[in-house]
């Protein structure tokens, strides 16, 4: 039987590694769009989030108090919150309900006395619906500064891109090696072997 040359025992073993390789990078590219997929999905629903919580400061301020047909998207999307963002957004849009409350309840108390002569629980009513609306108005920068992080497009869960590209390499390199390992063992192992054998007779 006739041996190959070393040299295409080499070749051999270089182009199965070659398709593998080819295999893995297939394999991380469709990870990849999959990737990506979730990524913009991701962002979406945390950028609706985010509109509804900024459309409802901004009916709030400019009404004096949060009105029905906003408060119900704002609800909404609060409780979506907890699934999407970190516990630092979760309380503070658990803060503007809280305020919001507030607002309602001595609007509504306000709107009933009108016409009517002042009396101490109403000074204290009209006092508490002021000291809550400017702290409904510090909200808007405050919702800004703790969303950011989480509505970058290269950002999921806080990761950056970086991370991602990290990520995606290791992946790459454990994919390739898991399909070499796998499909080529029997033929890597008998080029190795071949490898193994040729050096032995050289030192010998």
């Amino acid at each position: 039987m006739n041996e190959l040359p070393t040299w295409a025992e080499y070749l051999q073993a270089l182009s199965i590694a070659v398709l593998a390789l080819i295999g893995a990078f297939i394999a991380y590219q469709q990870w990849r769009t999959a990737h990506n997929r979730l990524r913009l999905d991701l962002f979406d629903r945390r950028f609706t989030v985010y509109v509804a919580a900024l459309n409802f400061i901004g009916a709030v301020m400019q009404e004096g108090y949060p009105p029905s047909e906003r408060y119900r998207p704002f609800a909404r999307a609060r409780d979506r919150a907890q699934y999407l963002f970190g516990p630092e957004v979760e309380i503070l849009l658990e803060r503007m309900h809280k305020t919001a409350a507030v607002l309602r309840a001595t609007h509504s108390q306000i709107q009933q006395s009108e016409g009517a002569e002042k009396d101490e629980a109403i000074e204290e009513a009209i006092k508490t619906n002021r000291a809550a609306l400017e702290r409904f108005s510090e909200f808007d920068g405050e919702l800004m500064s703790l969303m950011q992080p989480y509505l970058g497009f290269d950002t999921i869960r806080g990761k950056t891109s970086r991370g991602k590209v990290i990520e995606g390499i290791l992946a790459f390199a454990i994919t390739a090696l898991l399909l070499l390992a796998f499909f080529y063992h029997d033929t890597i192992m008998a080029a190795l072997k071949a490898l193994a054998d040729r050096i032995s007779l050289t030192v010998s």
